[in-house]
């Protein structure tokens, strides 16, 4: 009976491992997401920006790294952390950065949110980003988010 109870504790914590691991988001994307807006004369044009992103689960949560690339005009950008849980069916992550405005030669620094909504079909990647952006709401909206699974 006891090498019984120890194979049942071994197929408990065998499964605990795979259910963690069995989320579909979880593993590495191609991303193309818009990186920013540039706002000129009132017009809003989006940035687009290519990048990786490596999801892992630990528990019931994500960690998320986004490597973005360099910036549009050529400058390193650090690759970004973000944490994550389900909701409503997307995994969503929050990420908080900060930002500089420049309106009319007037530079401010503002902290902004952007929140992804993601959901996976196979090896595809759809969603939304949001982005807050304080003083400036023309700068902030959503935007699509599209990936390809990694192989």
């Amino acid at each position: 009976m006891r090498w019984l109870l120890g194979a049942v504790v071994v197929f408990m914590l065998s499964g605990s491992a795979l259910a963690q691991s069995a989320h579909p988001i979880v593993g590495s994307w191609n991303l193309e997401f818009e990186r920013g807006r540039q706002m000129e004369n009132g017009v809003a044009t989006p940035v687009m920006g290519r990048g990786t992103l490596v999801v892992q689960m630990s528990g019931p949560s994500f960690t998320a790294t986004l490597d973005a690339g360099p910036r549009p005009d050529g400058s390193a950008a650090r690759p970004v952390v973000m944490q994550g849980s389900v909701r409503d069916g997307s995994v969503v992550f929050e990420q908080r950065a900060k930002g500089r405005l420049d309106i009319n030669g007037k530079v401010t620094d503002v902290d902004v949110t952007t929140t992804w909504s993601l959901q996976v079909n196979g090896d595809d990647l759809t969603g939304t980003m949001t982005r807050v952006v304080p003083l400036a709401p023309d700068a902030g909206g959503s935007a699509p988010v599209r990936g390809r699974r990694v192989r």
